[in-house]
Parts: C-alpha cells; sequence; structure tokens
C-alpha cells in the first residue's frame, strides 16, 4: 500500500534511514525498487540522506535502481555526491553507478 505520493513502506523506512524496519520489509519480501510518483526509488532517498547502512540494505538485497533518475534527473550519486555523503557514494560506485551522470534541465536539490 502506497500514500497519494507513491511512497511505500519500504520508500518511507528508507528515506527516514529505518534500517530494522527496512530489513524487516525487505525479509517480508517487499520490493527494493519501486518508485513514487516522482520516480524517486528507496535508494535515491537513503543516499540523498545519507544514510549508508540503509543504502548497504538495499543493494545488499539485489537493488538495481543505481542509475534510476527521479523525474527531475537526479540519480543517487548525484544526490550522495551533492550533499557530501562520501561513504554513501562510494557504495554506490562499487555497484556501479554512473560516475558520469549526468542532470539535465531544471532540478530541485533541496
Amino acid at each position: 500500500m502506497a500514500d497519494r505520493d507513491g511512497n511505500t513502506p519500504l520508500i518511507m523506512a528508507a528515506q527516514f534511514g529505518f534500517a530494522e524496519a527496512l530489513r524487516l520489509l525487505v525479509s517480508r519480501s517487499a520490493s527494493v525498487d519501486l518508485a513514487n510518483k516522482a520516480q524517486e526509488t528507496a535508494l535515491l532517498l537513503a543516499s540523498q540522506e545519507g544514510f549508508s547502512e540503509v543504502v548497504t540494505i538495499l543493494l545488499e538485497n539485489g537493488s538495481k535502481a543505481v542509475n534510476k533518475a527521479a523525474a527531475d534527473g537526479r540519480t543517487a550519486l548525484i544526490v550522495a555526491a551533492r550533499f557530501g555523503y562520501a561513504e554513501v557514494c562510494s557504495l554506490l560506485l562499487d555497484h556501479g553507478a554512473d560516475r558520469n551522470a549526468r542532470v539535465s534541465g531544471a532540478c530541485y536539490i533541496r
């Protein structure tokens, strides 16, 4: 079940850094790569907040969203780099993040 913006419980757990809740949801077969209406994945939102433990859980549980861009062009690596989260950047690069990714057009990054 998702909220009106398309955020699933797994997306919200990732966005707010709730690692234990995320582990529980993954153990109950929650999809790690669903996106909300803005095309933001759990991996992107966790990366944007610098939650390296959450990023690790998502990657270890098969997330393929490393290079998936949100509707506004942001990727997990772009937001992690923007806010200086070196550990998250390293994790993403180790899992195939495109180091040459670019945001095209206008992009809102808080």
